[in-house]
């Protein structure tokens, strides 16, 4: 279930939207995390697609697409991480084009969507 979306080309992105009751849902249905910490992890998978753009969902780890229960758990014992490849990813993004910076629509925006 996608807890969020995010606007991205090929360069990354400037706006992600979570939405607040698939995530008030998922934490309903079990007991292995709390709302905040399914939230956070949240926000930076989404965080990851508007710096490393298309094409950045993994078969594994933080940047899934989809958690599963194996994604709940790794979170649970703090090891849903970005992997090492995805950090380089990000850090050389960063570094090479400063986009976060000088995007022509204005810094990167996050919005959290709740029916209520």
């Amino acid at each position: 279930m996608a807890l969020g979306f995010s606007h991205v080309t090929s360069d990354g992105g400037t706006y992600a939207t979570l939405l607040m009751d698939l995530i008030e849902e998922l934490a309903d249905h079990q007991e292995l995390v709390s709302r905040g910490q399914i939230l956070g992890h949240a926000v930076a998978h989404e965080i990851g697609h508007l710096i490393m753009g298309l094409n950045s969902h993994s078969s594994h780890g933080l940047m899934r697409s989809g958690w599963k229960a194996k994604e709940l758990h790794d979170m649970a014992e703090r090891h849903l991480l970005f992997s090492k490849q995805e950090g380089e990813r990000m850090r050389i993004r960063i570094r090479s084009t400063d986009e976060l910076e000088t995007c022509a629509y204005g810094p990167p925006a996050l919005s959290v969507a709740s029916p209520r």
